[in-house]
């Protein structure tokens, strides 16, 4: 699986390397190379956490395996539409999200002595899903079609980092280490925690 992934961030490197070299003026104001990046951030955390889940809650049977296969596809497709600044990028990053929760679902199936709460692993992973196949659907029979093409991935690679700063402040104190790493997002936990220290020093800093 590690080949697998990483052939396919192998692609990414090689999709964000292309579009370094474009005319941004011609090419969506460098759209392409903003949403490469952060699906790059994205697949090497999402991986990373996984990889460690299973190392520790080894495979039951193929499924996680399958879905795990599915998933690099699935980032492939994301590579592929963000380059060509795709609004199929937000239908990528659904199916990224579905796989993702069905993966922690079977993981809660096959190790259930694991304790997880699965209510906000299967909102974080479903509800944003749905949130952005409605997005993509509504833009597609919306009248103002040729404005929405224009800024929908800006907008929705923007959204993604504020939906996982959001996510990381409140799950920070409320959830274990292991479901933390199953949420779908890019984790601030330790830029958040750096804050914290700072604001904690600095309230405490002898007056003079």
């Amino acid at each position: 699986m590690d080949v697998v992934y990483g052939a396919v961030f192998g692609y990414g490197v090689f999709k964000t390397a292309e579009a370094s070299h474009f005319d941004t003026s011609a090419q969506g104001g460098g759209v392409p190379l903003f949403l490469l990046v952060v699906t790059s951030i994205y697949l090497l955390f999402d991986y990373a956490q996984a990889r460690m889940c299973t190392e520790k809650n080894g495979y039951r049977g193929l499924t996680r395996y399958a879905l795990d296969i599915f998933i690099a596809i699935a980032f492939l497709f994301a590579y592929e539409e963000a380059a060509r600044r795709s609004p199929y990028y937000l239908v990528a990053l659904s199916i990224l999200l579905i796989l993702g929760g069905i993966w922690v679902q079977v993981l809660h199936k096959e190790h259930t002595d694991l304790k997880l709460n699965m209510r906000t692993l299967t909102l974080t992973h479903f509800l944003a899903a749905a949130v952005l196949a409605a997005v993509f659907l509504v833009g597609k029979i919306g009248a103002y079609k040729g404005v929405w093409d224009k800024w929908v991935n800006i907008s929705v690679g923007s959204a993604f980092l504020l939906y996982s700063a959001i996510v990381s402040v409140f799950t920070d104190g409320a959830l274990s280490d292991l479901e933390k790493g199953l949420l779908p997002i890019i984790p601030f936990y330790g830029p958040l925690h750096a804050v914290k220290r700072f604001l904690h020093l600095d309230y405490h800093q002898p007056q003079r």
